[in-house]
């Protein structure tokens, strides 16, 4: 199979997408699609979760296990259901 990257760019979203294409997912069927966003402070991890969960979102926030050298100690998982598609996974 020879890969179209229209529909499957050199970047890490496409990347992914196509070693799901080639290893026979159709990448039609919707399917729970997260993403993580790192932060600084519990206030700063807040401040993004909540419009996500007011745009039905489902969110997990944590604090990481080892304090970073960077102070990016919080991470918010958001977690949404969809067809898998590039633009639509870009866009989120």
């Amino acid at each position: 199979m020879k890969r179209d990257y229209r529909e499957f760019p050199e970047d890490d979203n496409g990347a992914i997408l196509w070693k799901l294409r080639t290893h026979g997912d159709l990448l039609t069927a919707p399917r729970e699609i997260d993403f993580t966003v790192i932060l600084p402070s519990e206030k700063a991890a807040l401040a993004f979760a909540i419009p996500c969960l007011q745009s039905g979102f489902k969110v997990e926030l944590n604090r990481v296990d080892q304090p970073q050298k960077d102070g990016l100690d919080w991470e918010v998982l958001v977690y949404t259901t969809a067809v898998p598609t590039h633009p639509d996974i870009t866009a989120l």
